[in-house]
């Protein structure tokens, strides 16, 4: 939660502010989508996939910073090789998947942070609905596992993982915003899993 001044009064924040800021907080922890790539890149692709297992250091190297140059268009092509049994073919692979997406959810972070306060507050909002989902998720993956209903088990599980990567992208968010936040700490082993501090306190920082 924001720290508001002493006295417990909450400062005013413009409606439209809050709006605009809930909507990016949304679009930043939501999944970067692949794009299709052009006819002529798609061979480009497959070349620079099958360089990342090459026995040349400089090849692999050059491969990954090719597929993160070409951005989203490369995700597709990454993500199918993530589960690879090549053990740095899939760590390069994530790692480039990782640094696009970065890049890719830049622009929201400095469009929040013009926001101000109404960023934080609307992060903090949707943390605190993030760590509902994933506490709820948590229980019914218990429930439906003491059940033995394996088809329940399944879906709260998929339900926790995407809650979870919810979460972590919102604690990466708040991180990256000016205005102080802090974040409480959701229930049980929660808080190591998802790497989740108690009262993260953000420093203050200056403008202009």
């Amino acid at each position: 939660m924001v720290p508001f001044p002493p006295g417990g009064v909450q400062p005013a924040v413009d409606a439209r502010q809050m709006e605009r800021a809930a909507a990016l907080v949304r679009q930043y922890a939501a999944p970067v989508d692949a794009t299709e790539p052009a006819a002529e890149l798609k061979a480009r692709l497959r070349s620079l996939i099958r360089r990342l297992g090459s026995q040349r250091y400089a090849q692999r190297e050059a491969a990954s910073t090719e597929l993160i140059r070409i951005g989203p268009a490369a995700l597709g092509a990454l993500r199918a090789i993530s589960d690879s049994g090549d053990l740095e073919v899939a760590a390069r692979a994530w790692s480039a998947v990782a640094a696009i997406e970065s890049r890719t959810r830049r622009p929201l972070v400095d469009r929040l942070k013009q926001l101000g306060l109404a960023a934080v507050m609307a992060l903090n909002q949707q943390m605190s609905a993030a760590q509902g989902a994933l506490a709820a998720a948590e229980e019914a993956a218990s429930q439906a596992e003491w059940a033995g209903d394996a088809k329940s088990l399944a879906a709260a599980r998929a339900a926790r993982s995407a809650a979870g990567t919810r979460l972590r992208l919102l604690v990466r968010l708040s991180g990256q915003i000016a205005l102080p936040t802090s974040i409480p700490v959701p229930k049980s082993g929660m808080a190591t899993r998802y790497g989740i501090r108690p009262m993260v306190q953000m420093p203050l920082r200056r403008r202009g």
